[in-house]
């Protein structure tokens, strides 16, 4: 069983189990962007696990990545189905913080990122990842650290780094516990170009929140255009 709803250009919604439109906040830059007609799925079935492409730990803590994956349409859908999660909010923030991570820095501290020719949303295959609230609370205590160290004092600032934060709460409305693989697509002008995985158990009207964080180099952060949530019910539905 599957379903998603969709946001763009970095805002809030209002509680409903449907797709919803959003309004830009009036803090992010103004975006124009075509109106895309969501994409038809085929029946469901399970995802090909060559298209997962696990993130390598590299300086970051072991646990660091959230599986990456090029879209599987097939697997998450945006059917709508009676016991879907109500969307409380669902929002994105680009160049969340208020600083620009020089490129030397963000290659010693996170290689697997800033020195993959592959990584950002205009390469020919967008690649991108995404680490949870305490995988970036690891990078902020390691770039505190380095701050004003010489290694990185005389190179230059471009490409600069900053961080899109994703976050969103959802309402379960599944009579009983059941386990979900949440996917997280990312669109950028008008498709979906990524999109992160993480499993859950939800159980009836107990809210579920969650925060990502996804590095980005600073002049790709227009082409970040909009998130969409989507499911995967993965415990059968019983019988009566």
């Amino acid at each position: 069983m599957v379903f998603g709803c969709v946001v763009s250009a970095g805002c809030t919604s209002s509680k409903s189990p449907a797709v919803a439109t959003i309004v830009p906040r009036s803090t992010m830059p103004v975006e124009t962007q075509t109106s895309v007609s969501p994409p038809a799925f085929p029946t469901a079935s399970p995802a090909s696990p060559a298209a997962v492409a696990m993130a390598p730990a590299g300086t970051m803590p072991a646990a660091l990545p959230s599986p990456v994956a090029t879209p599987e349409s097939d697997y998450f859908s945006a059917a709508d189905v009676p016991d879907n999660p109500w969307m409380e909010n669902l929002d994105f923030i680009k160049s969340y913080y208020p600083f620009t991570v020089p490129d030397c820095t963000m290659k010693e501290l996170f290689p697997e990122v800033a020195q993959d020719p592959g990584y950002g949303i205009s390469q020919p295959v967008p690649k991108l990842m995404a680490l949870s609230p305490d995988q970036m609370d690891a990078f902020l205590q390691k770039f505190n650290d380095l701050t004003g160290s010489a290694g990185c004092a005389a190179a230059p600032m471009n490409p600069g780094w900053n961080f899109v934060k994703i976050e969103g709460t959802i309402i379960p409305r599944n009579a009983r516990p059941a386990d979900y693989e949440i996917g997280i697509d990312v669109r950028s002008r008008g498709r979906v170009i990524a999109q992160f995985r993480f499993n859950e158990t939800l159980t009836l009207e107990q809210p579920f929140s969650f925060q990502r964080y996804v590095p980005l180099r600073s002049g790709e952060m227009d082409l970040f255009d909009g998130i969409e949530l989507v499911f995967h019910r993965k415990t059968a539905l019983l019988k009566p």
